[in-house]
């Protein structure tokens, strides 16, 4: 069946449409006719995405020239074609854009499927273009959040907590580190900024958020602990009075009971409690919260032993009254 002027009237409408769509696509990606797409300073990921995708683009981007020229001459032939005549023409000048004349190392390709593999591969090259401008864009932003987003948590980081001190420096020299992989590998450094900075600056909050909640309970614990203190002095009084009234009569403890706490004793607990509450201000928290729990347990077993001294003293006095 021989082919008609409708069809080649038509396949040169697909050209033309495809001529634009490639200048488009090149004013785009700002180059020029015949000039190699070119992205030297990228490293890594980037780099070899780039090279498979601009491989292909540049070994087809010379013949563009050509296909343009053959274009319009074709357009200038399709000019001398009647419409009551010139089948073989029409024939012959499809059959030069249909077949598959030209060889690269893609394969065999007529001028038409060349020009249609062209536009794809420059679109592959500004999908990439553009997801590396893209992610180089939104890991700044990640970036410069981070960066001060760990300025702030610096600033309310409780003092003295070393190891937040140097997650808060690793951090920091991660940021700093990323930012400048960043110019040269932007497609590989994705899952180094998510490793080393953002998963690490979320747990850092995590941990200083609940250092400021723990410093908080602790100082209403100590304020609630210190009564205790004057539970201890008030038994203490009492097992004092009863166990040096039995002295004076020659009526001792048994031997295997401790004597009532000395003032030094009590003086000593005294101290250790307002030692954890400046410990405390300066930012101890872990220290200071192991601290309170072995105080507690030290006054507690302070105020049982001396109401046991009270209550073996007050036994050996009425013993000794009734005999």
């Amino acid at each position: 069946m021989a082919l008609t002027l409708e069809e080649l009237d038509q396949l040169l409408n697909h050209w033309e449409k495809q001529i634009k769509k490639i200048s488009q696509i090149f004013e785009e990606l700002n180059i020029k006719q015949k000039i190699v797409l070119n992205r030297e300073q990228f490293v890594g990921v980037t780099n070899s995405e780039l090279k498979t995708v601009l491989a292909q683009a540049n070994e087809i981007i010379p013949y563009f020239a050509d296909l343009e020229k053959m274009y319009q001459a074709t357009v200038s032939t399709r000019q001398t074609i009647q419409p009551w005549g010139g089948a073989s023409i029409i024939e012959e000048t499809i059959q030069k854009l249909t077949s598959q004349s030209l060889v690269l190392s893609l394969g065999k390709f007529s001028p038409t499927r060349l020009l249609e593999h062209l536009i794809d591969s420059l679109e592959r090259v500004k999908t990439l273009l553009r997801e590396i401008d893209n992610t180089i864009v939104s890991n700044k932003n990640d970036l410069e959040r981070s960066s001060k987003e760990l300025i702030l948590l610096q600033q309310i980081n409780p003092a003295n907590q070393v190891e937040n001190k140097k997650t808060i420096e690793d951090i920091k020299a991660a940021i700093a580190t990323c930012g400048l992989i960043l110019e040269q590998d932007p497609l590989g450094i994705k899952n180094q900024i998510e490793e080393q900075v953002l998963v690490p600056l979320t747990q850092l909050g995590k941990n200083i958020q609940y250092l400021i909640q723990e410093k908080t309970r602790l100082q209403q614990e100590l304020a609630a602990r210190y009564p205790l203190l004057e539970e201890l002095r008030q038994v203490h009084e009492q097992a004092l009075i009863v166990y040096t009234q039995n002295q004076h009569q020659g009526l001792l403890l048994p031997e295997t009971m401790d004597k009532p706490l000395t003032s030094e004793d009590l003086e000593a607990l005294t101290l250790w409690w307002k030692r954890l509450k400046s410990k405390l201000a300066e930012g101890w928290i872990i220290p200071v919260k192991v601290g309170l729990v072995n105080w507690t347990k030290n006054v507690q077993r302070c105020i049982t032993k001396e109401h046991q001294i009270c209550q073996v003293s007050y036994s050996i006095y009425e013993e000794a009254q009734n005999k």
